[in-house]
């Protein structure tokens, strides 16, 4: 009897100490969670103070966004071969107004990726970040910022050239000259995050392309591009912005 006594009570002590164990599991799990949303957080609070974010934006928002744009750049990533173009596609890549640029190689208020808008065979119209203003960089000078060792380029181009070149000549007009001219600069948008899509100040980088398409669409046909609300990111050119996705037709990379 006194044996079984003893044999009972380290069954109960492991059992205890098992349970003890699970606790210490799950709180040690919960911790980590916590200190991931509290790091999301943390970067969220400093975009919205250094003005990159809009107070219109909220947490729940940024984080959704945040993690969209994670998954897409996974995708951009891992590709597919229906959607690569050939090697000797790329390399024959010709640059056309309104080819849409989106790149992994830049993170704004914590949100992964870039966009910007050819505005003919030469430029390419795009605002680069917090305290910056619109800009116009040839092909060349967008792969060395954007591409190589810095990044991926993915170019995308719509089955229309009505449509581009419409879109092209709207974000020209409405972001760098409002006579459509490359010579001079006489707009001058400041960048923030904010879910005013209608407004072109301020901008940030996938509004831009964003707007000029949905604006070029409603003379066109009003078919090409959804009717967006709050916030546009950058891969969303991929799947969300498009009823029918525009092929990529180059990547520039390594």
């Amino acid at each position: 009897m006194l044996r079984f006594k003893k044999m009972l009570q380290i069954l109960c002590l492991g059992i205890i100490g098992i349970a003890v164990s699970m606790v210490s599991f799950n709180s040690s799990v919960s911790a980590s969670e916590l200190e991931s949303e509290d790091s999301l957080r943390e970067v969220y609070e400093n975009a919205l103070n250094n003005g990159e974010l809009g107070s219109d934006v909220s947490f729940d928002l940024w984080k959704e966004i945040y993690e969209e744009s994670k998954q897409l750049e996974a995708s951009f990533l891992e590709g597919t071969s229906s959607e690569i173009p050939s090697i000797a596609a790329r390399a024959s890549y010709s640059m056309k107004a309104g080819d849409i640029f989106l790149t992994n190689a830049t993170v704004s208020s914590g949100i992964v990726g870039h966009a910007g808008i050819a505005i003919n065979d030469t430029y390419i119209l795009h605002i680069p970040g917090p305290n910056k203003t619109t800009q116009l960089l040839t092909l060349s000078d967008w792969k060395s910022k954007y591409a190589g060792s810095n990044g991926t380029t993915w170019v995308h181009r719509v089955n229309s050239s009505d449509l581009a070149s419409k879109a092209a000549t709207w974000a020209l007009k409405n972001y760098y000259n409002s006579s459509g001219s490359t010579g001079s600069q006489n707009i001058k948008p400041s960048y923030k995050i904010t879910t005013a899509l209608s407004s072109t100040d301020p901008t940030y980088c996938s509004k831009i392309v964003y707007q000029a398409y949905y604006n070029a669409d409603k003379d066109v046909s009003g078919t090409w591009v959804y009717n967006r609300s709050g916030i546009v990111s950058p891969y969303d050119f991929r799947s969300n912005v498009f009823y029918q996705t525009p092929p990529e037709v180059a990547i520039f990379t390594k």
